[in-house]
């Protein structure tokens, strides 16, 4: 396959995959313990602002876990530390 070949299937990848992901998500059992901490995000062309053109991302994005306090010069500040779910990169 010719590059022209490949960077059309991706393109037309992208035009299906958030449907591909989200219909997979709604059928699979192992994911629903993912949904109810996170949010799935399905997102062709990328995290970024969705403008690259040559990246596909699926990730469920972040949790808040825990609370951290941090002492320095200009006082005290209370931190939220998040924890983040599983992602898929194609580039």
């Amino acid at each position: 396959m010719n590059t022209r070949k490949k960077y059309q299937a991706f393109k037309t990848f992208l035009e299906s995959s958030k449907t591909i992901f989200e219909s997979f998500n709604n059928k699979t059992s192992e994911t629903k313990r993912y949904d109810e901490l996170y949010i799935l995000n399905v997102v062709p062309k990328g995290r970024n602002g969705g403008t690259d053109n040559r990246v596909f991302e699926v990730f469920w994005g972040c949790h808040p876990f825990d609370n951290k306090i941090l002492f320095s010069l200009d006082g005290v500040q209370n931190k939220t530390l998040t924890k983040y779910g599983v992602t898929l990169r194609y580039c």
